[in-house]
């Protein structure tokens, strides 16, 4: 059986925009991968960000300034807390997690939600 595997090129930007630290790079130099279990962001001078599924709390749709991209929200301390990847096909990069078990955060709410998050996965 053949895995299942998404792949963009697009930008990132990691560390808040008031960091001393931030990194940002523009499309098309940073890549994304993302299998069953596995996201994986490549960027300039051979970086690479490997996420577990099980290291995300949630990603969500998010935009800066013009660029609509995820946000990622994640477990891990070595890691920045702000992580934005943005493209240009980024509907199918959300349809692509959502139906393969990623803890998508939409702003679809069933009306059983209390606390005002709903986490497709």
């Amino acid at each position: 059986m053949q895995k299942k595997i998404f792949k963009e090129r697009g930008g990132i930007q990691i560390g808040d925009s008031n960091s001393l630290d931030k990194f940002s790079a523009s499309w098309p130099s940073v890549k994304i991968e993302i299998d069953l279990s596995i996201l994986k962001i490549s960027y300039p001078f051979h970086k690479t960000i490997i996420l577990k599924k099980t290291d995300i709390m949630h990603i969500e749709n998010h935009k800066i300034l013009l660029y609509n991209g995820i946000k990622i929200y994640h477990r891990r301390k070595d890691l920045s807390n702000h992580i934005f990847f943005w493209s240009f096909r980024i509907q199918s990069l959300l349809k692509f997690l959502c139906e393969n078990g990623w803890p998508v955060k939409t702003e679809k709410k069933p009306k059983d939600d209390k606390d005002g998050m709903w986490l497709k996965a």
